[in-house]
């Protein structure tokens, strides 16, 4: 039979490696925790800027259709501004009294 004394010693071992595993489980945990919470603020930070791209992606767009836009009634204006002038101007010299009627 076991002495009492290498029971008890042996009881003692185990209930100090339990706490220690009880201690090692709970930083784990506690890590683990940390860790997801770390990985949640990363993927949320992630589609953000995500989001953020494709809204500059979409603004950029948007700006370049109304230059487009502004371009192409640029042109137009002008052309109708030649236009009106040329043809104010051949009415106006039309309107000119001949120089041999007084």
């Amino acid at each position: 039979m076991e002495d009492p004394e290498i029971i008890r010693m042996d009881a003692n071992v185990r209930d100090h490696f339990d706490i220690e595993n009880s201690m090692s489980t709970i930083e784990n945990n506690i890590y683990r925790e940390s860790y997801l919470e770390r990985e949640d603020a990363i993927k949320e930070l992630i589609d953000l800027l995500q989001t953020r791209h494709l809204e500059e992606l979409y603004e950029e767009e948007v700006y370049k259709e109304w230059r487009d836009v502004a371009f192409v009634l640029d042109r137009m204006f002008f052309v109708l501004f030649l236009l009106i002038t040329t043809i104010s101007t051949v009415c106006i010299l039309e309107m000119r009294p001949s120089p041999g009627k007084h």
